[in-house]
Parts: C-alpha cells; sequence; structure tokens
C-alpha cells in the first residue's frame, strides 16, 4: 500500500507543471569547468578564456546571453567575470536588460599529482547593478575546489 501512495505521489509530482526563473549568477568559463561546475584548472599565464551561452526556456518565455571571461593572471591564478543580459522575458518586449554582473578571483595552491586532487579556493562579488527586475541585489562568497582528473 505505501508502494502505491509513493508511485501515485511520484506520478502527481513528475506530471505537475513547473515554472521558474533562475538568475544566472557566478558561473566557470569552459573549458575550464564541469558541464557548470568550477574546476581547479585555470588559463594559463596571459591566456583568455571566452564562453559565450545562450538560455532559452519556454515557461516562462526567457532568452539569455550569458558572456564568462578568464584572465590567467599566473598559471595558478585567475580573474573571472560573467555577464548577462536578458534579451526576451515573459512575452514582453520591455522587460530586458543585465542581470548582476560578477566578478570572482580563483587561485589553485595545490596541483594534482597521481594520488592527490588539486585544491584551489573562489572568491566572488556580485554587484547589483542590473535590471532590477532580474537583481538578486548582489552579494559575496567564495569556496574550495577540489577536482581530480
Amino acid at each position: 500500500m505505501i508502494t502505491l501512495r509513493i508511485f501515485i505521489l511520484l506520478f502527481i509530482v513528475l506530471l505537475s507543471p513547473c515554472y521558474a526563473f533562475d538568475r544566472k549568477g557566478f558561473s566557470p568559463t569552459s573549458p575550464f569547468s564541469v558541464f557548470t561546475t568550477f574546476s581547479s584548472e585555470s588559463p594559463k599565464q596571459n591566456q583568455v578564456a571566452i564562453d559565450l551561452g545562450l538560455d532559452i526556456s519556454r515557461e516562462p518565455d526567457i532568452k539569455r546571453v550569458n558572456l564568462n571571461l578568464s584572465y590567467g593572471l599566473t598559471d595558478k591564478i585567475e580573474i573571472i567575470t560573467s555577464i548577462p543580459y536578458v534579451f526576451k522575458y515573459s512575452n514582453s518586449l520591455d522587460e530586458k536588460g543585465f542581470e548582476d554582473i560578477n566578478f570572482g578571483f580563483k587561485h589553485r595552491f595545490i596541483d594534482e599529482t597521481t594520488y592527490l586532487p588539486a585544491f584551489a579556493y573562489l572568491l566572488y562579488v556580485s554587484g547589483e547593478i542590473g535590471n532590477e527586475k532580474f537583481s538578486s541585489e548582489g552579494g559575496w562568497g567564495g569556496g574550495i575546489v577540489v577536482s581530480k582528473k
């Protein structure tokens, strides 16, 4: 009986329509990421990485382009910026503009070895400079990145 209740609950949840708008926020630059997760890898010194992405959703109707830029200050230190721009939002031509622009810093302080993963820390700040409708009101944060090939 419990199995039937769980099945019915899952059936209702999986077939229910859900709508959400996710602000882009701070995101990694390809190829120095794994899908949308930060990696400890960084561009080499004076190397630039550019990632241009397009997000399209149907409900709500959102079209967004995101530009991620990374620059290697050294082989272990990089600066990162994410610039998301919404050019269509919920069937309105008036609702468009920048989301909050994000700036970050990543430093790999332990290199990967045969048996150990690489470790890096990440610090970022997000300015409240985008369209108010798409703003997350700015913020800051950080984290530890652990990765192993």
